[in-house]
């Protein structure tokens, strides 16, 4: 939206109150903000689970980490 607003004609500037752009704007990033709090909330709680939930399964099961260790390393090298 800001590169089609720096690339507008000088009466689009004439004709739209600059309230209207910066209304139109403040929305945009309000938006963002709200989302990507929302979203990183979730990924955290996410990847937090999935270490905790590694760390009982390899403290419960040791050998666990001799096949998921391999296969892990597999799995970077082959993407």
């Amino acid at each position: 939206m800001l590169t089609r607003i720096l690339r507008c004609p000088i009466s689009f500037f004439d004709t739209t109150p600059s309230g209207r752009i910066l209304n139109r704007f403040s929305k945009d990033i309000e938006f963002i903000d709200n989302t990507l709090t929302e979203i990183s909330q979730s990924w955290l709680k996410a990847v937090f689970m999935l270490i905790s939930t590694l760390a009982v399964i390899s403290y419960s099961t040791p050998i666990f980490l001799v096949t998921v260790v391999p296969l892990g390393i597999l799995y970077y090298l082959i993407q």
